[in-house]
């Protein structure tokens, strides 16, 4: 895959040698090269996969696997057949929705189609591991830096290519679409990686570092550090959030299918209800668990965190410190999440309550 990207990368920048610049240039260049490569590439691993479940399937090793797991996947209305697409989802949603087509049973094949872009694919965990580092924090650290080494200074530079990303055409969109991805605590440049996202999921990552103008995609350090740094404009506190995260998370693992995923799904059940279905039931459920509101409280009075949990209707709280059997138990009847938070063991004050949402 690696190498037929690189193929394509040379020859996109021979073009754009030969042609110079201009819309023509750039229409091929980086749009028609690109787009072709970005379909050669799925050949390889297709081409494999089909090789080795035809092995397989003549080595009598299939079978037994179908004959193993067909109990197990019954109460889920799927057959034994269901498990090689499913274990293939992990890898790569697209051969996986093609390697359905051994099940016979027509029923059976679509729930299969349905449910395999749930399986988290390996485009994903570029955007997990990004998404966790900044919202779920390792520990306390003690940062120094030697006298007169202070590295090299881009503030300027990111606070114009700021101001010319929100004036581009892109920027523009963002905005457009903003009040539509605000009530699960998000901002138009989260809103642009999304919409990159939905021609690979991977492409979020690489997004994100353009927007907040890191050169090399590679330097992930310096990327978690500026979106752990980002300010929500209009409230003035942090962009990602614990929630923000946690929704960001969901929106990937339950909603977000590529464009290739749902072009192959409408491909192999003939018909465009199947995707589209699939895309916007996905999207309304991951819309509905994003607006969960979690509390984060830091006072040890009950009845002042119960009127806190009345007033801001809160769905769960996180607890520091330890936990007190009489909040736990309070929590639980009133079926109240609680989450233990991460490496905080000290006293707060109840001004310092936080709230996402």
């Amino acid at each position: 895959m690696n190498l037929i990207d690189s193929v394509f990368s040379k020859i996109s920048e021979y073009l754009q040698t030969i042609l110079g610049d201009g819309p023509l240039s750039k229409l091929i260049s980086e749009g028609l090269i690109p787009g072709i490569g970005g379909i050669i590439i799925f050949i390889p691993q297709i081409s494999i996969l089909f090789l080795f479940l035809t092995l397989m399937e003549e080595s009598g090793y299939m079978s037994r696997v179908v004959y193993l797991m067909d109990r197990w996947m019954k109460p889920a209305g799927l057959s034994g057949k269901s498990v090689v697409p499913l274990i293939s989802g992990v890898a790569c949603a697209i051969p996986a929705v093609l390697a359905a087509r051994n099940i016979e049973n027509s029923k059976e094949r679509l729930l299969t189609i349905l449910v395999t872009p749930f399986m988290t694919c390996s485009a994903r965990l570029p955007v997990y591991a990004i998404i966790i580092s900044i919202v779920i924090p390792r520990g306390e650290w003690w940062l120094f830096n030697y006298q007169g080494n202070y590295g090299p200074n881009d503030f300027n530079k990111s606070d114009t290519s700021k101001t010319t990303l929100e004036n581009s055409f892109l920027g523009i969109f963002g905005h457009f679409i903003e009040p539509t991805i605000k009530p699960l605590g998000y901002d138009w440049k989260i809103g642009i990686g999304l919409i990159s996202s939905f021609a690979a999921r991977e492409v979020f990552v690489p997004t994100m570092a353009t927007i907040y103008n890191i050169q090399n995609t590679d330097n992930q350090h310096s990327l978690i550090s500026k979106m752990k740094n980002e300010k929500n404009f209009n409230t003035q506190t942090p962009t990602f959030t614990f929630a923000s995260g946690i929704s960001l998370l969901l929106f990937y693992a339950f909603a977000m299918q590529c464009l290739s995923t749902l072009a192959v799904v409408k491909k192999e059940t003939n018909s465009w209800k199947w995707p589209l279905f699939q895309y916007s039931e996905n999207h309304y459920k991951d819309k509905i668990e994003g607006k969960t509101k979690i509390g984060v409280f830091v006072n040890d009075n009950i009845d002042e965190i119960t009127n806190k949990i009345k007033e801001y209707n809160l769905n769960g709280i996180q607890l520091h410190g330890d936990e007190n059997p009489e909040f736990c138990k309070y929590f639980k009847n009133n079926n109240i999440l609680t989450i233990k938070a991460f490496g905080i063991d000290k006293d707060f004050d109840f001004d310092e309550l936080k709230l996402f949402e």
